[in-house]
This record gives C-alpha cells, sequence and structure tokens, in this order.
C-alpha cells in the first residue's frame, strides 16, 4: 500500500517524485514496523534494529541498496544502472520479506 503512490508516479512517467516516494515510503514502513521515530531514522539505527529483530544481513543489505538506488535516482537517474521498474519490484519484494 506504502509504493501504490510510487507506481502512480511511475505511470505518470514522473520519475524525480517517483524515487522521493519510493524512499519516502521504505523509509516510513521501516519507521513504523521498528517504531522509529521519524527525527531517529538513519541507515545505521535501522541496520541496528533489524539485526536485534534477527533480520538477515542479507535482507537488511538487500533493504539500504534499494534505498541508497532510489537516492542515487534522484538527482542522477541516468547514471542509476537500474530501471525504476526494478527499483519498485525490489521495494515490494523487500516489504514481503521484512513481513515474513
Amino acid at each position: 500500500k506504502r509504493l501504490a503512490k510510487a507506481e502512480k508516479l511511475l505511470k505518470q512517467n514522473n520519475t524525480a517524485a517517483f524515487y522521493e516516494e519510493i524512499a519516502r515510503g521504505l523509509w516510513g514502513y521501516v519507521g513504523d514496523k521498528l517504531l522509529i521515530e521519524v527525527s531517529s531514522l538513519t541507515k545505521d539505527n535501522v541496520k541496528d534494529k533489524l539485526l536485534q529483530r534477527g533480520t538477515s544481513e542479507a535482507l537488511i543489505d538487500r533493504f539500504l541498496k534499494v534505498l541508497n538506488d532510489a537516492e542515487f535516482a534522484r538527482y542522477a537517474p541516468s547514471a542509476a544502472g537500474i530501471s525504476p521498474e526494478q527499483v519498485l519490484n525490489e521495494s515490494v519484494k523487500i516489504i514481503m520479506d521484512l513481513e515474513a
């Protein structure tokens, strides 16, 4: 549900807003899941909390990579090396894996 707006933006070919919404969706999801306030959301803090919950390092690395890809593509879309569709699909998979 969090990524539905991003998908709509992608269909409208608004890639800058798409990547922004992907990042916002991922941060919002993990903040809610781990009960971390927005002001305390950092990659290191999220990684530590996920490790404490027993999340695999591979899944954490996937989460951080897609977040980095989305942030990078926002400012340099042509240099991102990953398509928006791939970012969206991986984001959905990561959220599903974190819920499992």
